[in-house]
């Protein structure tokens, strides 16, 4: 049995990128096991784990994604970002109109 754990800022990964991410990992887990092609993948399991804006630190300072992203070289295309800003004003934008109090 194999597990594979991918952490990853939430957000930076939409749909494809999340699937494509996962596919990758769990063939080079059942490469790195020796698992043949007939094998039926049982045991083998790949986990995806998103974890918020601001529950990320560098020292001492609380990074936001921006900073993370400056912090470990990423490159992001604007496609991407649209897509991202978009997540982020929907979630702003039901956290103040279910007054859901800020972090």
């Amino acid at each position: 049995m194999g597990l594979a754990r991918i952490v990853a800022p939430e957000g930076i990964l939409n749909r494809e990128l999340k699937s494509k991410a996962l596919a990758e990992v769990t063939k080079n887990l059942r490469d790195a096991m020796g698992a043949g092609d007939d094998d039926d993948t049982s045991g083998v399991f790949a986990i995806y784990e998103e974890v918020p804006a601001r529950h990320w630190a560098n020292g001492r300072n609380i990074l936001s994604l921006s900073d993370l992203l400056r912090e470990m070289g990423g490159n992001v295309p604007d496609e991407r970002k649209r897509e991202m800003t978009a997540l982020f004003d929907g979630q702003a934008a039901l956290k103040e109109h279910f007054a859901i109090p800020a972090e």
